[in-house]
């Protein structure tokens, strides 16, 4: 990785604030004890043993408990951010030889990273692609506001494909769009239901003028964004690919009355869901379809396995997860219950007079 200088207008953050994350995620690794962050695992799918050492320098450089400003998981406006992940993207693209690997990485890197930056119409970020050779360049078509600054981004490419980005919990709470994200975290029918209810009109628009144009279109999110994804993948399914897989990673599950429905779904899209084994996040909720676990050998504390880039520990292993089995445990039942009576609660107190509601129209920034 080439050596980078901090963009003009960063303030460091201070060793005191690394310090105080570090704590914070050791505070919960000590409520939500291993047993509790663990998944129901079923067969081994791979095992990877090379490192990737330009990626594992990035996240530990750029993550939130980096040495460097927050990139992963940190909305930021600087456009070198922008470089750096063009650099990150075409890195995993020469060093995966398996084509769905090196898609799957990709994904996570645009779930995690690419969603965080304030992307403009016009824009151009690389995507490795398993239906393509070599990478394709996804342009940045529309910009959406989904409600107070909490932002979704469509993209466009000359190859077939595009791309419906959701950004997940931005942890801010100086800024309008982390506010507004954490607000909608606690979202009693399910993290960021209303939000997705109350944009729902201009993303069906989105994805029916993509099918239009013949182009087949993907969904990716991370956390929160992961969870819109599903509630896109569950609501359209006849808009969303059945040959380009759709992504999202450590994403909070679904409602038990949305996860019957994609259940009896008569043609579901293609989509895979991804975990990380320490991830507290993904253990709320009902898990949807195909689901791998990732499971690096060394163990994480919570905070870190909910945000690590996949690729940025190895060795490190990819397991089936028994998600009927998985959807059952006490783990998944008791932290399910205590998000839903606490948000519910929260609601009742004045929260649905906060979150927004399916007749807000959400601005279109193109």
């Amino acid at each position: 990785m080439k050596k980078d200088k901090e963009p003009s207008g960063f303030v460091s953050r201070s060793v005191l604030g690394r310090k105080t994350i570090t704590l914070w995620d050791t505070l919960l690794s000590k409520l939500f004890k291993k047993d509790a962050r663990s998944y129901h695992k079923g067969k081994r799918l791979l095992q990877q043993k090379r490192k990737n050492t330009q990626l594992a320098t990035f996240f530990s450089q750029y993550s939130r408990f980096g040495t460097k400003r927050g990139i992963v998981c940190t909305v930021t406006q600087f456009p070198e951010d922008t470089m750096l992940l063009r650099e990150e993207l075409e890195n995993i693209h020469t060093h995966y030889a398996n084509k769905h690997m090196r898609e799957l990485i990709s994904a996570d890197m645009w779930g995690k990273a690419v969603a965080y930056r304030e992307l403009a119409p016009g824009d151009s970020i690389p995507f490795s692609s398993i239906h393509q050779s070599s990478q394709i360049e996804m342009r940045v078509d529309t910009c959406f506001d989904l409600w107070n600054e909490v932002r979704a981004f469509g993209c466009i490419s000359t190859a077939g494909e595009s791309i419906l980005l959701f950004r997940g919990t931005d942890l801010s709470f100086l800024t309008k769009s982390g506010r507004a994200s954490m607000l909608s975290d606690l979202d009693p029918d399910g993290p960021g239901r209303k939000l997705f209810e109350a944009s729902q009109d201009a993303l069906e628009e989105w994805l029916w003028n993509e099918r239009k144009q013949g182009r087949e279109t993907r969904v990716i999110g991370h956390s929160l964004g992961g969870s819109l994804a599903c509630y896109a993948l569950i609501d359209f399914p006849h808009l969303i690919s059945a040959r380009c897989t759709s992504y999202a990673t450590n994403y909070p599950g679904v409602n038990e009355a949305l996860a019957l429905k994609w259940e009896q779904l008569e043609k579901k899209p293609a989509f895979l869901g991804i975990v990380s084994e320490g991830d507290a996040v993904s253990k709320c909720g009902h898990l949807i379809s195909k689901t791998v676990l990732f499971t690096p050998e060394k163990e994480i504390p919570p905070m870190q396995s909910h945000e690590l880039l996949f690729g940025a520990e190895t060795p490190f292993s990819l397991f089936e997860v028994n998600i009927h089995d998985e959807n059952q445990t006490k783990s998944r039942t008791f932290i399910s219950r205590v998000h839903r009576g606490f948000s519910t609660v929260l609601y009742q107190l004045g929260l649905k007079h906060i979150l927004p509601k399916k007749k807000d129209d959400p601005k279109d920034l193109t």
